[in-house]
């Protein structure tokens, strides 16, 4: 049996509990108990039997419960069991074939979103948009993101290779586009990615549709290094694939995306320091989070110049 099989069905048995059937037994067949044992018609030995009964259901419900959760107890440890040969499988496709990925390749790999889930990521992304602190955008590629967040002063643009870059910024004018800052970044486990960036500057991070093919350990070193840039009370929000859910690890089990649960990512982002704000499944497989490092965001900015940026793709 595959894993996704295992934890679609822990998803279903999530899905189906807590079943609160004590509480709701409870509520139905005391009341009658109740109306029995007050009545000046007396049956004494009926009522003493009916009393029992009543906690014979209770109990036997609540037995039934605890099987329930012993199962899915079964279900959690078989699925730790497994973990590990995907988490290694992960990080070989992502050291030896991902690597091979051509920019165009990876420009074109899309997450299909509904209108609904579009109109929630934009919403998110607009009450992040703040011109008193910089903004960062990880792999921003073709997405229509960017265009929400122009109005942080300054902008970092961040990937691995140069390409990767092209899109956004050839989305604006020649003189917007100088305002743009650029990085590429080296990814590793070892060392920092991010070392080139100012530390405690930026109010909003935007990683989207990059993580989803990222393993648990470059995922890790990025929210650990990107905790540091943050100013205190700064938001990074990110997408990644989510594989507490059985659809998620089916992209695994396909060598299409990493596979990382969300328990493990947000272990780690807590681990940092992280406080999570967020946490929206968009598909499937995708799920959106919102991390906020603790504390107050300031600014010393008293104005900014008034200009209009033009999306010159429009």
């Amino acid at each position: 049996m595959k894993l996704s099989d295992i934890i679609a069905y822990r998803n279903r048995l999530d899905e189906a509990t807590p079943l609160n059937g004590v509480l709701i037994a409870h509520d139905r067949l005391a009341p009658l108990l109740h109306t029995v044992k007050s009545s000046d018609v007396e049956f004494t030995h009926l009522v003493d039997r009916l009393s029992q009964d009543y906690k014979n259901v209770l109990g036997s419900i609540d037995h039934f419960e605890r099987t329930v959760e012993d199962i899915k107890e079964e279900i959690s440890y078989l699925i730790q069991q497994m973990e590990p040969a995907y988490f290694a499988e992960s990080y070989r496709l992502y050291s030896q074939e991902m690597i091979h990925d051509t920019a165009e390749y990876i420009l074109n790999r899309r997450i299909e979103i509904t209108p609904e889930v579009a109109s929630y990521i934009t919403a998110r992304i607009q009450a992040h948009g703040d011109w008193h602190h910089a903004g960062m955008i990880i792999h921003p590629g073709h997405e229509e993101w960017i265009t929400y967040l122009v109005g942080h002063d300054p902008l970092y643009l961040v990937a691995p290779i140069p390409e990767l870059l092209e899109p956004a910024v050839l989305r604006f004018n020649d003189q917007y586009q100088r305002r743009l800052r650029t990085y590429t970044v080296a990814e590793s486990v070892d060392g920092a990615i991010l070392e080139h960036l100012p530390d405690s500057q930026f109010g909003f991070c935007l990683v989207y549709n990059f993580f989803d093919y990222k393993p648990q350990e470059i995922i890790n070193q990025y929210l650990t290094e990107i905790y540091s840039k943050l100013k205190p009370g700064g938001v990074l929000a990110f997408t990644f694939n989510d594989c507490d859910y059985a659809g998620a690890t089916a992209m695994t089990e396909r060598n299409f995306m990493c596979y990382t649960p969300g328990r493990t990512v947000l272990a780690h982002a807590h681990s940092v320091g992280y406080q999570v704000r967020q946490r929206y499944r968009m598909s499937n497989s995708t799920t959106w989070v919102e991390l906020k490092r603790p504390g107050q965001m300031t600014s010393l900015r008293g104005g900014q110049s008034l200009a209009k940026v033009v999306d010159i793709g429009q």
